[in-house]
């Protein structure tokens, strides 16, 4: 079946995926955090971008403060679409995603005690 994206329109129910088979060397690795401040709202403090092997660049994952306010929690990029949210990207794997947490989460930390 043609992706319809590539008959000139679209349809908010289908995607199209394209499977790449990529061997990739071990897990990636956060090589760059950077933090921006924000005025507190709703429990967001901060918005991060992270550099992931000095290849890939991800921005606007915000830092929230936990419900009982001892330590921070991570949100991953998304765009709304009528009513449904789309996540722009996420780590797949449960290693990378704890990785991401604690270089930001620390670097937070740090930031908030300065």
């Amino acid at each position: 079946m043609e992706c319809p994206q590539k008959q000139g329109y679209v349809n908010s129910s289908i995607s199209c995926c394209v499977l790449i088979n990529v061997t990739i060397r071990g897990c990636m690795k956060v090589t760059k955090v950077e933090l921006i401040p924000i005025r507190p709202k709703n429990g967001l403090v901060a918005f991060a971008c992270i550099e992931l092997d000095n290849d890939f660049y991800v921005s606007s994952i915000g830092i929230h403060k936990k419900l009982n306010h001892r330590g921070f929690r991570i949100t991953y990029p998304s765009r709304k679409a009528g009513e449904q949210s789309i996540t722009l990207c996420h780590p797949i794997k449960n290693a990378l995603s704890k990785e991401i947490e604690k270089a930001i989460c620390s670097k937070a930390e740090l930031m908030m005690e300065g």
